[in-house]
């Protein structure tokens, strides 16, 4: 596998701004002429959402002004692994973007897309539940692969071959198997309006979940009124199903749990694992009552 940086060019005219056709225009090497190129997004980078509007424009304008910091990644068959917010936000700052081609097999592809959006996005635990969701067909295709592969002398379970498809999705994401399977359920049962909101961030897979046994027109009608509608849906579903002792106890131990990472936090605060604990505290809330 390999990094190679594409040829960089001076734009003949000023960027297009057409984000949905993804057109940029690049340099032909062979004749030295301006061509309209069109870069595809590559299936695995679409398993990560959009930046919203107003996150896109903020983007376009540290661009503007400082410059694209980080190139845009894209395939040997010319896909973009990495960078398709940052390609529509030069579109907008009209700034003409920088390419590096990566060579590798199918599973490098998507471990560099993993690795880019798990360590540049500031995704909620949700959001990346719903990736991991989406990772767990890819990783048990790889996973039989690797077994049509393997030699027959190896033995049936061992396990590095045998492996986990939920747990390694969840361990890529940085999320529990409880979320996953949560946001897998979602995916097989909600409807395309709820799974949009949970990838945007504006619902919890948990709710998400709860709102996902309803049937379908319900669903429909709950979603029309809005992510706040949905919430407030799953909320009663959610006291209808667990006691108000049992509910009570666990945000005791919520809390407590709060404070014991806190004052680890505390106690090492530069072992460089604040970043997770932090999304542990903010993930031990009554919403999210039915993951643990």
């Amino acid at each position: 596998m390999s990094l190679q940086t594409e040829p960089r060019s001076k734009l003949a005219e000023r960027f297009q701004r057409d984000v949905t056709q993804r057109i940029c225009i690049r340099k032909d090497v062979d004749n030295g002429k301006h061509v309209r190129k069109s870069y595809a997004h590559h299936e695995y980078a679409r398993l990560f959402p959009m930046l919203g509007k107003q996150e896109l424009q903020e983007l376009a304008d540290d661009i503007a002004k400082n410059g694209l910091r980080n190139p845009i990644i894209i395939d040997d068959k010319d896909e973009i692994l990495d960078g398709r917010n940052r390609l529509a936000a030069c579109a907008i700052a009209q700034v003409e973007p920088v390419y590096e081609r990566f060579i590798g097999t199918d599973e490098e592809k998507l471990a560099v897309v993993v690795s880019c959006n798990v360590h540049r996005r500031h995704l909620s635990t949700s959001q990346r539940a719903s990736v991991a969701a989406k990772l767990l067909p890819i990783y048990e295709a790889q996973a039989a692969k690797r077994k049509e592969r393997k030699p027959k002398s190896v033995p049936e379970n061992l396990p590095e071959q045998k492996g986990d498809a939920r747990d390694k999705a969840g361990a890529a994401m940085n999320v529990s198997g409880k979320a996953v399977d949560m946001a897998a359920k979602v995916h097989a049962k909600a409807i395309p309006e709820i799974i949009d909101a949970v990838d945007r961030g504006e619902l919890a897979v948990s709710a998400a979940a709860i709102v996902a046994d309803m049937p379908a027109e319900e669903q429909r009608a709950i979603s029309k009124e809005g992510p706040k509608a949905v919430r407030e849906a799953a909320a009663k579903a959610r006291k209808d199903a667990v006691s108000q002792p049992e509910r009570r106890e666990m945000l005791d131990m919520f809390e407590d749990m709060k404070q014991i990472i806190r004052d680890a936090m505390r106690e090492f605060p530069t072992n460089g694992r604040q970043m997770i604990w932090t999304q542990l505290i903010e993930h031990l809330n009554e919403e999210n009552i039915e993951l643990w």
